[in-house]
């Protein structure tokens, strides 16, 4: 298959202190042909000069800087618009890649467009969790959370537990023109990247490890991984509501994804019943397999004040 250029998009916040494991660990993809470009959202730590250097050894990396803070969110959607070309990865500022992610991910990603060239294509993958020393301290984000990712379309996944990691992420320009732009009212990009294209494209999960996702205290996403008990009803939060409810707004959907998604919006705005909603959310397996999770889940729906 031709070698394609990768874009990769780092946005970084006061990232001096990983920011130059992950620069390097980009740099050493096996994959031949990788253009960086850093966007940084108004640091005033020393990121700016770590990225600096960088950009003066490396031809191939390219540096931006906000005229005011946007956040992550607004961060990746304006690097999105402003970088041209056809296959993009996004990047945090203080994980590790291994090596060969993008070359793994790239191979996966041609062969579906072989199939299917004029859609939205997704690759993601499993993470290996780290500390601040580096040390892996789980070696599965998906065995962690349970996730089991089909072969095939998994509308309901997606739609709740979701599972793909935006770190992990590589896609062509055909899911980012039907992404952007982003719902305003969205919290996470990968969330929205991730369900606009299993309603209209097509993912590949590999199950592999391919990125060492560090957790730590000022890790943006970190409470996607380390929550305290709630009493909100699974799925409720995130924002979801305004995501959904934009989806259906502004989408149109397959006719078979179009009442899966109506019925989960009516379950986000509690329309009906609380056994129908566990009943439907049951039937269409938005569940993890495990049957404690289930038992908690029917608690949880059932019995919580809201």
């Amino acid at each position: 298959m031709a070698i394609e250029k990768i874009h990769v998009i780092l946005c970084c916040y006061q990232g001096e202190k990983y920011i130059s494991k992950q620069l390097d660990s980009i740099l050493a993809q096996d994959y031949p042909l990788i253009e960086i470009h850093v966007s940084d959202d108004c640091s005033v730590d020393s990121t700016l000069s770590i990225v600096s250097e960088y950009c003066a050894k490396y031809p191939n990396i390219s540096f931006y800087r906000n005229h005011k803070n946007l956040g992550f969110l607004k961060n990746f959607e304006s690097s999105l618009e402003r970088v041209s070309g056809k296959y993009f990865a996004l990047c945090d500022q203080d994980d590790i890649w291994c090596t060969d992610k993008l070359s793994l991910s790239m191979q996966e990603l041609q062969f579906l467009e072989n199939s299917y060239p004029d859609k939205p294509i997704l690759i993601h993958s499993d993470l290996e969790l780290i500390n601040d020393q580096d040390e892996v301290i789980e070696s599965s984000f998906f065995t962690k959370k349970g996730l089991v990712f089909s072969e095939t379309k998994s509308l309901a996944l997606i739609l709740g537990h979701c599972g793909v990691m935006g770190n992990t992420i590589l896609m062509n320009r055909n899911l980012i023109e039907k992404a952007l732009p982003f719902p305003v009212q969205l919290k996470y990009h990968d969330y929205w990247f991730a369900l606009i294209n299993e309603c209209f494209g097509v993912r590949k999960t590999i199950s592999k490890p391919l990125v060492k996702y560090r957790l730590h205290d000022t890790n943006t996403s970190n409470n996607k991984l380390i929550k305290t008990k709630s009493n909100t009803l699974p799925f409720m939060q995130d924002n979801r509501f305004q995501t959904i409810e934009y989806l259906l707004s502004n989408y149109d959907l397959f006719p078979e994804d179009e009442p899966i998604v109506k019925s989960f919006y009516d379950y986000l705005s509690l329309k009906q019943s609380r056994f129908s909603h566990f009943m439907f959310l049951l039937n269409n397996n938005f569940f993890k397999r495990s049957f404690f999770y289930r038992i908690n889940a029917f608690f949880k729906i059932m019995f919580t004040k809201l």
